[in-house]
């Protein structure tokens, strides 16, 4: 799993429990962040974070 991939499910956990989002590193690829969250159509939950 990459960094990517695990910053976006650390997203979707953050949203679900009504956490603050992880401070991202500085390497995330926010468009294959945003890629993913497409394809899985959670858009709105990850730009919420």
């Amino acid at each position: 799993m990459t960094e990517n991939e695990k910053y976006f499910i650390s997203l979707l956990s953050s949203f679900l429990n009504s956490d603050k989002a992880p401070t991202p590193s500085s390497d995330i690829n926010w468009d294959e962040i945003y890629r993913l969250s497409q394809i899985h159509n959670v858009s709105a939950i990850s730009a919420n974070q």
